[in-house]
């Protein structure tokens, strides 16, 4: 396979056949014929990977003639015929593409070395924070979004004024509690016999009518909301994400291209709502979510009362908790879990309840279906 340049001739080069002869190359094109002498060509390597070799003709013109590196064999048959300085040339090219060839090798092997190296930094889990830690918040939103519009399809919004109004206002109050790190949250309620809350990066909650219809009155709904504010406000869902989008995002993001890192992102984006998470995180979103209760005026009680039922009752047992299924499978239960919440609930120094005097058991099954229809 070979190509010929020249300064008249198509860009792209045209398609030729050369024949080595003892003086020099023959060269055909569909068009012409040139002879070019060993004692006027210059070599050297060149093209993609460096795997072409490109001979210029001194006083050419811009000559050059672009061949398949399998012609050096074909050169070094006859290399005691050739012009000295052509003879050198050709051993040089030689050494360069088996230098080069061990080049390519050597970084393959390093390329390796590094995947290796960053899934076994992800399997430890030193990698993932650093990922979290430069993801905008503004992206980190944009991702939730992408999760929200999958939510929006499999579930009907809520639209009952009265129980959104006092979702919503307990919402407000746990934010208001403390620091936000530049989140917006929003709480909407999806119509649901399920048992479930989810928390989406950059402040999107969801609260199954299943799960308010349990609640016995609104300091537990603000159990709920508490601990899924704290997921935001630890970036759990993000955590989740980078750690599920793996070695590709950390090779991204270690050769600074964050793109290709949010577009693997975003393609987990969907699997937020099913997304499970680990025992410390857990613990630290309960920590977090009775801190900001008593903060906000509410019982920080009622997420031992509240939890606490939910795993005394496995979903599996039958009992008015049986539809419990999708908060066990995001939320896991555990006596360990309800302990710790306890211990955090203890070292706290909080007032009685300020909580709102909505009548809570009167609105607490609006929107679910399991109770009847939305009034």
């Amino acid at each position: 396979m070979a190509e010929l340049y020249r300064g008249d001739g198509p860009a792209c080069g045209e398609p030729c056949e050369v024949q080595v002869e003892a003086t020099g190359l023959r060269v055909k094109t569909e068009s012409s014929e040139r002879f070019l002498p060993y004692a006027k060509l210059r070599g050297r390597l060149g093209g993609y990977d460096d795997r072409w070799m490109i001979f210029t003709m001194i006083g050419g013109a811009g000559l050059e003639l672009w061949v398949d590196p399998e012609l050096l064999d074909t050169l070094k048959d006859n290399a005691d015929d050739y012009p000295r300085a052509f003879r050198k040339q050709l051993f040089s090219l030689e050494i360069q593409q088996m230098t080069r060839a061990r080049v390519r090798i050597a970084l393959r092997v390093v390329a390796a070395a590094f995947v290796v190296g960053a899934a076994v930094w992800f399997l430890r889990g030193d990698l993932v924070p650093r990922l979290v830690d430069v993801v905008p918040v503004a992206v980190e939103t944009g991702l939730g979004e992408v999760a929200a519009e999958a939510l929006a399809e499999d579930y009907e919004v809520c639209r009952d004024e009265e129980l959104v109004g006092a979702v919503s206002e307990v919402l407000q109050r746990l934010v208001n509690s403390g620091e936000t790190a530049g989140y917006s949250f929003r709480v909407r309620i999806l119509k649901s016999s399920g048992v479930n809350a989810f928390a989406l990066p950059g402040g999107e909650l969801f609260l199954l009518s299943g799960l308010l219809s349990l609640a016995n009155d609104i300091d537990e709904v603000a159990a709920v909301l508490g601990h899924e504010v704290q997921h935001v406000l630890s970036r759990h869902g993000l955590a989740g994400l980078v750690r599920r989008a793996g070695v590709r995002a950390s090779v991204g993001m270690a050769l600074g291209d964050a793109s290709d890192v949010l577009q693997v992102l975003g393609a987990y984006a969907g699997s937020l709502v099913t997304m499970k998470y680990g025992r410390e995180q857990e613990e630290e979103a309960d920590r977090g979510g009775v801190v900001r209760m008593a903060g906000a005026g509410f019982d920080p009680e009622a997420s031992i009362r509240f939890f606490g039922r939910l795993a005394e009752e496995q979903p599996d047992g039958g009992g008015a908790l049986r539809e419990a299924k999708a908060l066990f499978s995001t939320h896991p239960t555990s006596q360990r879990r309800r302990s710790k919440l306890e211990a955090h609930v203890w070292e706290l120094s909080h007032t009685p309840s300020t909580a709102s005097r909505v009548d809570w058991a009167r609105i607490r099954n609006r929107c679910d279906p399991a109770v009847g229809a939305e009034l």
